[in-house]
């Protein structure tokens, strides 16, 4: 009797095998997507707070360069080196001292007792005075310059932000 050599269709080991290497490309194909994914979430963050850390110190520097001389209220907290809000009038509107504070996470700015939430998610805000030496002071009568220092923070990631401010007023 002859026997007839019909190859037709797939043998269970070759079935096994498509189905290990097939499962092996989706595995490696949506790590690839995981990880695309997650660097998209994390730079729309970056650039969030970056964007609103770049906002906040852009309108603190433009206040404070414009201060008027002798209106700032203090430089430090409780024998503290920093101050933790900074209160000054400005050239162009002496008679509506401006506040920069933090209070629960937000940098509030304050003016004529109306106050607005202008930055979330700040863990840091401090202000310290610099004499023209740019040694720190304690007292604002001599103050020369202002470094602003704040921290940002969102879903894990922590921007730090600062700058210093020499206004224009004071001589």
């Amino acid at each position: 009797m002859k026997k007839i050599n019909n190859t037709i269709g797939f043998t269970l080991i070759e079935l096994i095998i498509t189905v290990v290497v097939v499962g092996i490309i989706a595995s490696i194909g949506a790590t690839i997507l995981r990880n695309a994914l997650l660097g998209s979430i994390s730079t729309q963050n970056i650039t969030s707070i970056s964007s609103q850390s770049r906002l906040v110190l852009q309108r603190m520097s433009r206040e404070l360069r414009n201060m008027n001389t002798g209106s700032l209220v203090s430089c430090n907290d409780a024998g503290q080196t920093y101050a933790t809000s900074v209160t000054f009038s400005t050239t162009y509107d002496a008679s509506n001292p401006i506040t920069y504070s933090l209070s629960n996470g937000a940098v509030i700015r304050t003016v004529g007792g109306v106050a607005h939430t202008i930055a979330n998610n700040v863990t840091e805000l401090s202000f310290y005075c610099f004499g023209q030496d740019l040694q720190p002071i304690l007292s604002p009568a001599s103050m020369y310059c202002i470094y602003v220092h704040s921290t940002l923070s969102q879903s894990g990631i922590t921007m730090p932000v600062f700058n210093l401010i020499c206004p224009r007023n004071i001589s």
